[in-house]
């Protein structure tokens, strides 16, 4: 099954996504214990190398990064949900972390 096929998906399915998100607030760091941190991965991958001014010391270049974290008031079971594995939520929906990307 395509994951982003959304006519694909069980009308079950699409009520019990809606259904999770009645209480969830994404405002609100997604941990049990508000004393314990939470670990957010991130990774870094080089596209491409626009630009190498040895003179002037500067490279430009293109990159895409990508973040992960386990978010304990989310949970999916397939086996419940007609054997979907994945699924698309809008980041808007969702708890994500404050990062701020600058150059120097």
């Amino acid at each position: 099954m395509d994951p982003l096929n959304v006519q694909a998906v069980p009308d079950s399915c699409v009520r019990y996504v809606q259904d999770g998100f009645a209480k969830y607030n994404p405002m609100v760091r997604p941990v049990a214990n508000f004393s314990t941190a939470l670990d957010v991965g991130m990774q870094l991958t080089l596209l491409q190398i626009i630009e190498l001014n040895e003179r002037d010391q500067y490279l430009m270049t293109s990159m895409m990064y990508s973040f992960n974290w386990t978010d304990t008031y989310l949970t999916w079971r397939p086996s419940m949900n007609g054997g979907v594995d994945k699924i698309v939520i809008s980041p808007g929906k969702i708890w994500t972390p404050d990062i701020l990307l600058y150059q120097r």
